[in-house]
């Protein structure tokens, strides 16, 4: 995941001055305190407020307006705040940002289906019909508010030759972290574990191939170790955490994996 700067205030007042005229006064008043407790509570310990069937109406139809594909300002303003060189979506890394997620999601909080803060960009595999937030507990990190700092170390992969002996080495990646923690929720509740796995293969040929060229300008055969090319490796690995277009945590476990593995650097020293 990547942490995306939260909705300025700028454009979350926008989104309140255009449904206040439609709203009553016990509405403004209902969505200033539910406003207030999304930004400084945790959110698996809201509470929906009870809107009425006409309240909830007003504010769908506002969601409708603002984040349709054609003239939706506010869903256009949302991507290009998620806007990177790459796009990726900042829920997986992988696909590119094509929708609008509700964190809390419409049915159980429809007063905040027109908060930005609470309209997360994804790709469409990251936005199942699953609920973020169930029977108190998150499910999903929220890109505006979890810091990424915090999952470069905690998303862990491992390396497996699964060739079976063939001369060939076959190597999958099992990704992993820390067991009950959000990461291990979020990584199943939006099936990102298998996408991963797939991401993952071309991603161990690439530094299969880069390592291999290491080799080659270190000399002739056994002109490098294996001890020294396990240092070289990880030293690529570490470059991918300050390096901009590969800063995804998903990439760094990868060449950290390949770096671990004795198998992978070995056929390295083999195939080069």
């Amino acid at each position: 995941m990547r942490q995306v700067p939260p909705p300025t205030a700028g454009l979350t007042e926008r989104a309140r001055e255009l449904i206040e005229p439609s709203t009553s006064d016990r509405l403004r008043r209902v969505l200033t305190a539910a406003y207030r407790a999304y930004d400084w509570q945790e959110l698996d310990r809201i509470t929906a407020v009870g809107l009425d069937a006409e309240e909830t109406r007003c504010l769908r139809d506002a969601y409708a307006t603002t984040t349709s594909k054609r003239g939706g300002w506010l869903r256009q303003a949302l991507f290009e705040n998620a806007r990177t060189e790459e796009s990726p979506c900042p829920l997986c890394e992988l696909g590119n940002v094509s929708q609008l997620d509700h964190y809390l999601d419409q049915a159980s909080f429809p007063e905040f289906c027109v908060y930005p803060p609470n309209l997360v960009p994804s790709c469409k595999d990251c936005n199942p019909n699953v609920k973020r937030v169930k029977n108190g507990v998150r499910n999903v990190l929220h890109c505006y508010r979890d810091p990424p700092e915090e999952l470069a170390s905690a998303l862990s992969a491992v390396l497996k030759d699964a060739s079976g002996g063939a001369a060939q080495p076959r190597f999958e990646v099992q990704f992993s972290a820390p067991a009950g923690s959000l990461l291990e929720r979020h990584l199943d509740t939006l099936g990102i574990r298998d996408r991963y796995r797939v991401a993952a293969s071309a991603e161990v040929h690439t530094m299969i191939d880069h390592l291999r060229v290491v080799v080659q300008l270190a000399g002739p055969p056994g002109a490098i170790s294996l001890a020294s090319l396990e240092v070289r490796a990880h030293n690529w690995a570490k470059s991918a955490e300050t390096n901009v277009r590969l800063s995804h945590f998903w990439r760094i476990a990868v060449r950290r994996a390949v770096a671990r593995s004795p198998a992978a650097l070995a056929y390295v020293l083999r195939s080069a």
